[in-house]
């Protein structure tokens, strides 16, 4: 947003402290985004809503999106169970307290629930309101947006205007950070029964991390056993000591170590190395650790 004047003297802000919160969808066109990052569980009437605030950094209340910035959404139109002679229906906004709708029931008791008139929402505009009844609230406040939600949106970015003028007139950068899910990586071995040599799988190890002092040893796989896999086929299963960020680009890959009979001296072992490819957001699930505790895991089947 950019604001300028002729003569270059007057306030460039000024005229925007009046206006009301400028909304947009967040879209997420990446088709994984739920497997990468670890939001806030919603409910199909919550939503996440991120604004900006006086200090000019980020977009929601913690240092990532958290629970904290899910609200409440009413897209359709509120129907209460019961309803008295004379009842109040009313909707204020929540910032100014202005009431914006307000009904009184005057007819009879209603025999039915369809003979209730409803709260009107869905001839509200966007913006941020409260129901109540008789001076009673109706639940939390609410937010209303009179456009259709798209599949896609991940949340609504609410900007005040009144907010968009740094005090040093310096360039204002709003962001979001989304806290990135972490995963326990699994592995599923599978030794081709074509192969005309018996190879016997040894463990898998984590990659050294580049910086790490020399001679660190690098972290062993769970081996979790053996289990049966499509048909007569046997994976030996082994899964990542402890959890890391799942990301669409990693250069860090395990190492798998395996052995069999030197096919020229049968007194001689040969052991070979093979890193392995890291497994894809899309066979994200979850995993209950040995401890109990919920995580989530994520798949690669080898052959070998």
């Amino acid at each position: 947003m950019y604001a300028g004047s002729e003569n270059g003297t007057e306030d460039l802000f000024s005229n925007l402290n009046s206006l009301e919160p400028l909304y947009f969808q967040l879209l997420v066109e990446d088709p994984h985004f739920y497997n990468y990052t670890a939001l806030p569980q919603i409910s199909a009437s919550e939503m996440i809503l991120l604004t900006n605030t006086s200090d000019w950094n980020y977009l929601h209340q913690n240092d990532e999106v958290s629970a904290a910035d899910v609200v409440t959404v009413r897209q359709e139109d509120l129907v209460l169970e019961t309803l008295q002679q004379n009842d109040v229906l009313e909707i204020t906004d929540e910032a100014s307290s202005e009431t914006i709708q307000k009904t009184i029931y005057g007819n009879p008791q209603p025999e039915t629930e369809n003979d209730v008139p409803p709260v009107h929402i869905r001839s509200l505009q966007t913006g941020h309101y409260r129901a109540w009844h008789n001076d009673a609230e109706i639940g939390d406040s609410f937010y209303h947006f009179n456009i259709e939600i798209a599949n896609n949106c991940v949340g609504i970015l609410a900007i005040d205007p009144a907010l968009l003028q740094h005090p040093n007139d310096q360039e204002i950068k709003l962001s979001a950070a989304f806290e990135v899910r972490k995963v326990y990586r699994k592995y599923k071995i599978i030794v081709s029964p074509q192969n005309a040599i018996k190879i016997t799988i040894g463990n898998i190890h984590e990659a050294i991390a580049s910086g790490q002092p020399e001679g660190t040893q690098p972290a062993s796989y769970t081996n979790l056993g053996e289990e049966q896999f499509m048909g007569d086929q046997k994976a030996t299963v082994f899964i990542a000591p402890k959890p890391e960020a799942l990301a669409q680009y990693n250069d860090r890959h395990p190492v798998l170590t395996y052995s069999y009979p030197d096919p020229v001296s049968n007194t001689t072992i040969r052991t070979e190395t093979l890193k392995l490819p890291n497994p894809g957001p899309e066979t994200l699930e979850e995993y209950i650790t040995p401890a109990g505790e919920k995580a989530y895991s994520v798949t690669m089947i080898i052959y070998v």
